[in-house]
């Protein structure tokens, strides 16, 4: 097993903040041409939709991922908006 290494880094945070946690299944899904729908992607649709309750929220990044393409990998994602 390979080691890996991580820092600890503090955060802070404003009301109204939004948090997004995915992991790698959500922006690894490819189509039919092998493009990946990437992280950049997650951000775009994350900022297009970040004032809407966080339900509405997932919602439209699971849409809009799986309409990219399949589902290959286990998806995960976590959305916290800050009081």
């Amino acid at each position: 097993i390979e080691r890996q290494n991580y820092r600890t880094e503090r955060v802070h945070f404003s009301p109204g903040d939004l948090f997004a946690l995915v992991t790698d299944g959500l922006t690894e899904v490819v189509d039919r041409r092998d493009v990946e729908f990437g992280f950049e992607r997650l951000k775009k649709v994350v900022a297009t939709h970040a004032e809407r309750p966080l339900p509405d929220l997932f919602q439209a990044v699971v849409a809009e991922v799986r309409q990219h393409g399949p589902q290959t990998d286990d998806q995960s994602i976590l959305l916290v908006r800050c009081l």
